[in-house]
């Protein structure tokens, strides 16, 4: 699967976790996301690569509100290991293999469509945001229900509203 919806496209919430719960139902074993995010830290150039530690979802969109399927997993799962350090710890060892420099870090989303103010950029940083994007959080929040191990990764595009 590639490509992806997103929320600023008018998107109900099931056919946002649609996807992932299939990729679970045909036997996937890990769900690699990727995006595109703006960096809230000026060590962390366009052309970075991050891997996700945890999230903020500053969206206000959950793709699990509404009646829960127990087919999939508990109405009130674990987020603490969201972004599976296992992987995650592969992910940086391979990058160091191939001399590939990899940030770690929290990455935030908005729902978009537009990008977020200066206030907002700060208020991330202060809270400990490290990237910022549009997409993401969703598909990590379904497959985490559904006990799908993720890893993920922000490809930075820009420095973040107000920090050049």
């Amino acid at each position: 699967m590639y490509g992806r919806s997103h929320i600023y496209e008018g998107h109900d919430p099931t056919s946002l976790a649609k996807p992932i719960r299939v990729l679970k139902d045909i036997g996937c074993k890990l769900l690699i996301v990727t995006n595109a995010a703006g960096s809230l830290d000026e060590e962390m150039p366009a052309g970075s690569l991050m891997t996700i530690t945890d999230h903020i979802n500053w969206s206000g969109f959950n793709p699990l509100i509404g009646l829960n399927d127990e087919n999939y997993g508990p109405r009130f799962h674990d987020m603490s290991d969201g972004y599976h350090k296992f992987y995650r710890d592969q992910l940086i060892k391979v990058a160091k293999n191939i001399n590939q420099k990899i940030f770690q870090g929290i990455y935030c989303m908005y729902s978009g469509p537009n990008f977020e103010t200066p206030a907002e950029i700060n208020a991330l940083k202060v809270i400990g945001g490290n990237a910022v994007g549009m997409s993401t959080v969703p598909e990590v929040l379904v497959a985490n229900h559904c006990s799908l191990p993720v890893v993920a990764i922000s490809v930075i595009t820009n420095l973040a509203a107000g920090m050049n």
